[in-house]
This record gives structure tokens, sequence and C-alpha cells, in this order.
């Protein structure tokens, strides 16, 4: 799960520092610096380059009917799954409970998705294309 995390932060950060990136604060050079920092610290603890060529964020379906498909597409649109993955949206990777049980793990993920909020959800940042 870790690995999820550090990889769509990486993604984010990413899109972050573009050419395409609009800044318009005067805190912006900050933000930048950070966010060159973080995406740094991830390149030194994950292989983000193998990571490039699957994306974690997709699993296969393993419905067995097109009811059962259509029902887990609805509880991981409406993110009823118990998992900290849905933070990062409605995808396939979420589609499962796993509640957090240790506190490094949860501890790991608050810090994981302050990061990621930051990056992603700063309204001084204007990406042009965050995919």
């Amino acid at each position: 799960m870790r690995a999820v995390f550090l990889w769509m932060a990486h993604r984010e950060a990413s899109a972050a520092l573009a050419a395409s990136a609009v800044y318009t604060d005067a805190r912006d050079e900050r933000n930048r610096v950070k966010t060159k920092e973080l995406k740094e610290w991830i390149e030194s603890v994950l292989d983000v380059q193998g990571g490039a060529t699957e994306n974690p964020l997709t699993v296969p379906d393993t419905s067995t009917t097109e009811e059962e498909r259509e029902y887990r597409h609805w509880c991981l649109s409406n993110r009823l799954y118990l998992t900290p993955l849905n933070d990062l949206g409605p995808h396939s990777v979420a589609g499962t409970d796993s509640i957090i049980s240790t506190t490094e793990t949860m501890n790991l993920f608050v810090s994981l998705s302050l990061t990621y909020g930051r990056v992603r959800f700063n309204p001084s940042i204007r990406c042009a294309d965050t995919n």
C-alpha cells in the first residue's frame, strides 16, 4: 500500500513540476522547491521507473457476473470500501476492504495523505494535465 501512495505522490509531484504548470502565488517558488525535494526523496526509496510500466492503481476485475461487476463498480465509485486507497480516487486497487491495524501504517498513511493533498490541491498550482 505504501508503494501505491508513493507512486501517486510522485505522479502528482511530476505534474506540479511540469513546464505546463502555472504558479500564481508569491509562495510558489518555495512550493516548487519542496515539491522537487519530495519527488527526489520518493525516487530514492521507490523504483518509479519500474512502476511506470504498470499502473499500480489498476488491478484485474475478479467479478464472476455482470451484476457483481456493476455492484463492485458502484461501491468503488461511492468509496464504500474500507481502505485508505479511497483517498486516491475510484481506482480498482481500492476495490477491497483493508482496515488499517497498526499505528505505524496509520502514521505513514496520514503523512502521505497530507503530502499528497498539499501537492494535489494547492490552489496556487494549476496543472494542464495531471494524468
